[in-house]
C-alpha cells in the first residue's frame, strides 16, 4: 500500500513540475508578445505623428500653390502636381493611422484587455 502511494506521489510531483515548467514558458511567451506589441504600437504612433505633420504641411502647400496659380506664378500642371503630393501624403497618413489601430488591437489581444477607448460615434 505505501509503495503504491509513494509511486503516485512521485508521479504527481513530476506532473506538477512539468505543469510549472509549461506555465513559466507560457508567461515568458506572453511577456514577449506584450513587449513586441508595445514596441510596434509605439512605432506606429510615431509614424502617425510624422504623417499628421506632413498633412498639415501639405495643406499649407495647397494654400500656397492655389495662391500662386491664381496669381499666375505657377502653371496648371505644377498646381496639379502639388495636389497629387497632398493626396499621397493624406493617403500615407490614413495608412499609418490604420496600422496604429491594428497594432493597438494586437496589444489589446496580448494583454487581454481593451486599451483603445471607444469613440462616441462608434457606439450606437
Amino acid at each position: 500500500f505505501w509503495n503504491q502511494n509513494r509511486g503516485a506521489i512521485r508521479e504527481a510531483k513530476a506532473e506538477l513540475t512539468q505543469r510549472e515548467i509549461e506555465y513559466e514558458a507560457f508567461k515568458r511567451e506572453v511577456g514577449r508578445e506584450v513587449v513586441s506589441a508595445i514596441a510596434e504600437a509605439k512605432l506606429a504612433q510615431r509614424q502617425v505623428t510624422v504623417w499628421k505633420t506632413g498633412v498639415e504641411q501639405a495643406n499649407d502647400l495647397v494654400r500656397l500653390a492655389s495662391q500662386q496659380y491664381r496669381e499666375g506664378d505657377i502653371n496648371f500642371i505644377t498646381y496639379l502636381e502639388h495636389l497629387a503630393t497632398v493626396r499621397e501624403t493624406k493617403v500615407a497618413y490614413v495608412e499609418a493611422l490604420a496600422t496604429y489601430r491594428t497594432q493597438l488591437a494586437r496589444l489589446n489581444q496580448a494583454v487581454a484587455t481593451t486599451l483603445m477607448p471607444e469613440r462616441k460615434e462608434d457606439v450606437r
